[in-house]
């Protein structure tokens, strides 16, 4: 889970999906994504998108290719208060 880099206090799974404007719900402050953490964030985000070539490949129904889809962005969505780390400032994507 993420740690503010103000107060060190670590974020809960929930107050990390909740934090849309990354404010620390403990002290108040600002953070940032790093941009290691955007990163692969960007790449676990690309997972449905991913998943969809290789349902057709396999020549998949339209129904298991929709669940299969769903499911991705169900664990694209669980998976990213473990990979999100935070800053103090932010870094630039590149």
């Amino acid at each position: 889970m993420p740690i503010c880099q103000n107060c060190g206090n670590e974020w809960t799974w929930i107050q990390s999906v909740a934090a849309f404007k990354m404010k620390c719900p403990h002290c108040g402050k600002k953070q940032y994504e790093t941009n290691k953490s955007r990163q692969i964030r960007s790449w676990l985000d690309f997972l449905p998108l991913a998943v969809f070539p290789i349902t057709v490949l396999l020549d998949l129904s339209l129904w298991a290719v929709l669940v299969t889809i769903i499911a991705a962005v169900i664990a694209s969505f669980i998976f990213h208060p473990s990979i999100l780390k935070l800053s103090n400032k932010q870094e630039p994507f590149w």
